[in-house]
């Protein structure tokens, strides 16, 4: 069993700063052009997305993968997550900037209510994970719901990745992000299944 390694977040309003460097990075590479239409700003969103979703695989990987293979990386990582987290959402409030922008222009294939209100949740929940991981806010709920809304808005983000690379898009539209998707899952459940099977276990007496 692995070492109960807490994440430690330091410099929470560094890592919010340094995702957001990322998004607006990441969307001046796509948008150099000054005459940018609807489709840089849809690709745009792609790439900032799809940041989103690599920032998002520390914290969803990083004690699983811990759980086989504890050594300096995986308990740097499993220290970190939150900062890789906070990162995500710094990131993500690019990302819906580029919602934002990309509504008010027209397009043959406006978003879905779905993609809408989905975006909307998401950032609802991610401003709540956010605030929850500085130590006042969590201190101030407490341990046990901190956990409990950290691990909710954790599983929700994993469907909206399945519903991104999997379900909105044709079959096999994003084959390397799905199979980095199927693959990260696959490992979190494995972990949880080896870890139910050994709770499971009869507890010797002496």
């Amino acid at each position: 069993m692995w070492q109960n390694t807490m994440s430690v977040t330091r410099y929470p309003w560094l890592s919010l700063a340094l995702g957001a460097v990322i998004g607006l990075v990441a969307t001046g590479s796509t948008l150099f052009n000054p005459n940018s239409g609807t489709e840089d700003f849809t690709a745009a969103l792609r790439l900032t997305g799809r940041l989103s979703f690599l920032l998002f695989l520390v914290p969803l990987v990083a004690r699983p993968i811990q759980s086989f293979f504890q050594n300096k990386v995986t308990d740097w990582l499993v220290l970190h997550r939150g900062n890789f987290g906070l990162a995500m959402v710094g990131n993500h409030v690019v990302h819906l900037a580029l919602i934002v922008v990309l509504a008010q222009l027209p397009s043959e294939f406006p978003a879905k209510p779905i993609e809408i209100w989905g975006g909307a949740f998401g950032m609802f929940y991610l401003a709540i994970m956010a605030t929850l991981t500085f130590q006042a806010p969590a201190r101030l709920v407490g341990r046990k719901i901190t956990g409990w809304v950290h691990r909710y808005i954790l599983y929700y983000l994993i469907f909206v990745f399945m519903y991104d690379f999997l379900l909105k898009e044709p079959w096999g539209t994003y084959p390397l992000f799905a199979a980095i998707w199927i693959t990260a899952v696959g490992i979190r459940f494995v972990a949880w299944m080896r870890g139910f099977l050994v709770r499971a276990q009869p507890q010797s007496s002496n």
